[in-house]
Order: structure tokens, then sequence, then C-alpha cells
């Protein structure tokens, strides 16, 4: 951490702010590494977890590693919570190393475990939906990506009942957001995951589903 002549002249209260300033910054940086570090380690294992399924398989995307459904979810399982938030924030890492034939039924199909997890991983996962969106439309089959949509979907509405507030909140955010990435026949999902939220007894759902209402009524005409 540098400290430029400047700092020295400063007042004693505006030295303080920055000195704490600039050592949260390099707490964070050294965060950041050590994340990476783990996550490259977990991956590692997990590519010695998949070698030894696929033993006996030669149908190995070259450059990719390998894995199975099974596979992933019993890494993911198998998580502590910090490998697991850790995880979900490098979910699209991870989907871009793995088999794109696991990309769906193994990955997306095993992101419920995480739905179930502290609200900073729920939070976390739904940022990931797009961008995951984004890359199974790219790789997959339309097969695939129409149980890709319908599992993320699922999972959306789930947390949109969420008791806690910034999960809700997000949840929200993220079904606003999801219109400009998903086909038009996926939009229906928006649709039908709002009016079951507007008849809800819950006031503050009704409440939430009248905002995306607002926020939907260009794509109603």
């Amino acid at each position: 951490m540098l400290i430029d002549e400047e700092f020295l002249y400063l007042e004693d209260e505006e030295a303080d702010k920055i000195y704490k300033q600039l050592k949260q910054r390099q707490f964070r940086r050294r965060n950041m590494e050590e994340t990476e570090l783990r996550f490259q380690m977990r991956m590692k294992d997990l590519e010695a977890m998949a070698q030894a399924e696929n033993a006996q398989s030669d149908e190995i995307d070259s450059g990719r590693m390998m894995a199975s459904s099974d596979t992933i979810k019993t890494y993911i399982k198998n998580f502590n919570h910090n490998d697991k938030l850790d995880f979900t924030q490098g979910l699209l890492n991870f989907a871009n190393k793995i088999e794109k034939k696991f990309l769906v039924d193994g990955l997306v199909m095993s992101l419920h475990i995480l739905a179930k997890e502290s609200s900073d991983i729920k939070i976390a996962l739904l940022d990931q939906f797009i961008p995951l969106i984004q890359l199974v439309q790219e790789k997959c089959t339309q097969d695939e990506q129409e149980k890709a949509s319908n599992e993320i979907f699922k999972l959306i509405d789930e947390l949109l009942y969420e008791p806690k507030e910034l999960v809700k909140e997000k949840a929200i955010k993220i079904l606003l957001d999801i219109r400009s990435v998903v086909q038009n026949d996926d939009k229906e999902y928006v649709m039908n995951l709002t009016l079951k939220l507007a008849h809800d007894q819950d006031e503050g759902n009704r409440i939430s589903a009248l905002k995306i209402l607002n926020e939907c009524a260009q794509d109603m005409g």
C-alpha cells in the first residue's frame, strides 16, 4: 500500500479517513484474490471427480472440464456456506468451463440447491440468471433452452415470495430485466408470475405485482 508525500501534510482526521479507505481497498483486493484461489482449487477438485466418473468415455470436448450431472449436484451439496457463495458469484465462470451437454441438465437443474440457502447466496444467484440464460441461448439446443427457462422462472417464482425484503426486491428486478433477453414465448412466464403475485393474500405481494405490471405495460400493448 503506497502513500504519497501529500498524505503527510493532511489533517489528522482527513488522513485517518484516507488511510482507512486504503486499508479497506487492500482488504477487498486480497479477499478477491483468495476467493479466486479457492475457486480454482475447487474447480480442480471437480475435474478430478469428473475424470474418475468419465474414465471410460472418449466424448469429451477439447479444452472443457469433464463433469456429469450427478458430479455437479454432489459438488454443490458438499460446499460450506462461504464456498457456496463464492461458487454462486463465479457461476458463469464455472458454466463456461464445463461441457455444454451438462450446462442445463447438470448446472441449471442443480441451482435449486442454492435457492434454499441464505439471503446473500439467493441474491447472488438471482444476479446470475440473466447471463446464464444468455449463455444457454448461445450454446444449447432449443429444447435445452426451454428446459433452462422453465427452471429459472420456477426459481424466480419461489424467490418472489421470500420473506427477506432484499431478496424479494432483487427477484422483482431480475423478473423485469429478464424480459430483454428471453424469447417472446418466455415473456409469458413474466406475466403469469406477476398475475399470480397480484392475487396473493399478502398485500405486500400485491403491491409488488402492481410495480411489475406498471413496468410491463409497454409489453402489454
